[in-house]
């Protein structure tokens, strides 16, 4: 049954969609303030600026971070078996290899793993575990989660 689109909705989303616009140039406009500020403190020294405004005190941190991009293919190939030496664990590369390095890691899952709700239901299931082992060991909890956002055209084929 799909729910019903009353007044009180409609006005709801509509305030929920412009609540979003102004986050987002909320958003744009402190990170254009972020830029300005950062070319009035390019001389500055040190590491914190404490102005006063209107009675106001405040600490504004203010670092100059390097940031250095390699060309990774490249340097793979000048380094060859060398190239393993200079990496270190890349987070977003583990997510997106997950699947196929997960076996890697079953000798520390215990020091870097966490129970998955997919798994304890086929160890279950498999009768690796028993479901009386898991009572008052979890919390269940439903929290809705809703996302409003504008649907794209469709477009004509």
């Amino acid at each position: 049954m799909e729910p019903k689109l009353t007044t009180d909705v409609k006005k709801l989303l509509k305030r929920y969609l412009e609540i979003q616009e102004e986050e987002k140039s909320l958003r744009e406009e402190k990170s254009e303030l972020q830029q300005c500020l950062a070319k009035h403190l390019t001389d500055f020294e040190g590491k914190f600026w404490h102005p006063k405004i209107e009675e106001i005190s405040l600490k504004i941190r203010y670092v100059k971070e390097t940031i250095v991009e390699y060309d990774e293919s490249l340097l793979s190939e000048r380094l060859g078996d060398r190239y393993p030496e200079i990496l270190t664990p890349d987070i977003r590369k583990i997510k997106k290899h997950l699947s196929e390095i997960e076996p890697l890691l079953y000798p520390v899952i215990g020091s870097v793993g966490s129970p998955d709700r997919d798994k304890v239901q086929s160890a279950i299931t498999k009768g690796v575990v028993h479901k009386n082992e898991f009572q008052g060991a979890f919390i269940k909890t439903v929290k809705p989660r809703i996302a409003v956002m504008k649907a794209r055209p469709e477009s004509s084929v």
